[in-house]
């Protein structure tokens, strides 16, 4: 149906919920985004490194630095993390009930009871449960071992693909040979997971729509993958089965879930371990993503020659005299060790983003 003009101008200032999702279509077990890129997901079993060896820790580090240093530069690749915990066991009462197969009366009171108290337990948000994700977001137009007809971008502006109502065209020639490179690079990264010790699982076409409403909705009861051809509405729109009750600065209360979110751009070396420790021990719903790019050569020699000119000019005073900054000193000699490695070709440099999440227990 034809929309005046003012209407386009409403839905581009007030989009839909639903048309903010980056997502466009689930396709060979890949999640293809509205502006181009690819993105694989795997769930991942942690490493239990108490109970290693320092030569098994030394392997399976060893094994995630080469991972890192295998990521193509330029921002062409993107490794996303994800750790969350979620309150409730799912369908595993379920399930146990519909096993029991007791006939005897005592044993059978006894698991009745138990399954009782369990309940009781798991709606009180007593249970908690831990998933790790793995994702590897590829952008074809940026990867350079792509033809150039198959990476250039197309006449529409740089900041139009990230309106709501833009969508990427691709041929099926074009799909197949970026993903054709995709499966490639994703055997190696995982034949280093494999070397490092962790335990993965590729999610399939279902499993990435689950797994996408359950991020967004939490407390949703669906359980079966979503299917085009049994109802008219998109993925977008039954991924987005939520409602924003209540919004304020800092917070958002989703589906009576209340939301607070903390960005870090710029992480403390020494205390983000311990940070994250924190953060795992506690016993409320919480959610923790990190982005890892490597924005390539040029660009990290600019960004760390811009923090040492700041190094530099903190050392010095009025009239331009030098004084005595021990801090900005050990800065500038631990910023030009960096750059004589990256010049040297022994270190990469990477941009990490850290995003936490957290929802208080029960519902409003």
């Amino acid at each position: 149906m034809p929309q005046t003009t003012k209407q386009v101008e409403n839905a581009v200032k007030n989009p839909a919920f639903c048309s903010l999702i980056p997502l466009l279509e689930l396709v060979d077990n890949y999640e293809v985004l509205r502006h181009g890129p690819l993105l694989a997901l795997y769930r991942v079993s942690p490493l239990n490194s108490y109970f290693q060896s320092d030569e098994e820790r030394n392997e399976a580090s060893e094994a995630l630095h080469a991972l890192l240093r295998a990521m193509p530069d330029n921002r062409a690749l993107r490794l996303q993390l994800r750790y969350e915990t979620t309150e409730g066991v799912g369908a595993l009462l379920d399930n146990f009930e519909q096993q029991l197969r007791s006939r005897h009366s005592v044993l059978a009171a006894l698991d009745r009871e138990q399954l009782k108290t369990w309940r009781e337990r798991d709606d009180r948000g007593d249970f908690l449960k831990r998933h790790y994700t793995l994702g590897f977001q590829l952008d074809p137009r940026l990867y350079t071992l792509l033809d150039e007809r198959f990476g250039k971008s197309t006449d529409v502006a740089l900041l139009s693909r990230f309106l709501p109502g833009y969508q990427i065209q691709r041929s099926y020639e074009e799909h197949e040979r970026i993903r054709s490179t995709f499966e490639s690079l994703l055997a190696g990264y995982q034949s280093l997971l494999t070397l490092a010790g962790l335990g993965y699982e590729r999610l399939t076409n279902d499993e990435l729509a689950l797994e996408l409403l359950r991020t967004l909705n939490p407390v949703a009861a669906y359980r079966r993958p979503w299917r085009p051809e049994l109802g008219n509405r998109s993925l977008r729109e039954w991924i987005c089965d939520v409602g924003i009750d209540d919004e304020g600065p800092g917070w958002q209360q989703m589906n009576g879930l209340l939301y607070t979110i903390l960005t870090m751009k710029w992480l403390p070396e020494k205390s983000f371990p311990g940070v994250m420790r924190k953060l795992i021990e506690l016993d409320f719903p919480v959610s923790c993503s990190a982005e890892i790019v490597i924005p390539g050569e040029s660009k990290a020699h600019h960004s760390l020659t811009k923090r040492l000119t700041r190094t530099e000019a903190a050392q010095l005073g009025a009239n331009a005299r030098a004084r005595t900054d021990i801090a900005a000193a050990v800065a500038g000699e631990s910023i030009t060790q960096t750059l004589k490695a990256i010049l040297a070709g022994r270190e990469r440099w990477s941009n990490t983003a850290s995003q936490s999440s957290s929802a208080p227990r029960g519902r409003f």
